[in-house]
């Protein structure tokens, strides 16, 4: 009678990535898989930067036209305090528009 041992972990290991990576495994199945997961991956990061880009975009518009009606607020409002050279309430009010 004779004994067959059993093949070690790392014996295991190796006929397994042996078979995963033959040339003969690696068939049109797959190619398309292989295929379809490149193409959804590059999809989605082209949609990515896209997006990415969009958004900047938009946030600067917006911080533009906030920007823009604070300062048409602070100049309404200190006319009057120009003209009669009250720059410790021009102070004043630059803080508070700065604070919305």
């Amino acid at each position: 009678m004779q004994h067959t041992m059993s093949p070690s972990p790392l014996q295991r290991r190796t006929r397994l990535l042996a078979r995963v990576f033959s040339p003969h495994t690696f068939g049109l199945r797959q190619k398309l898989i292989l295929t379809f997961i490149g193409l959804v991956l590059s999809l989605t990061f082209s949609l990515l930067l896209i997006v990415q880009s969009r958004q900047r975009a938009s946030i600067v518009r917006e911080m533009e036209k906030r920007g823009e009606t604070i300062a048409a607020l602070l100049a309404a409002v200190s006319t009057k305090y120009l003209q009669t050279y009250n720059f410790v309430r021009l102070g004043q009010d630059a803080e508070d528009s700065a604070g919305t």
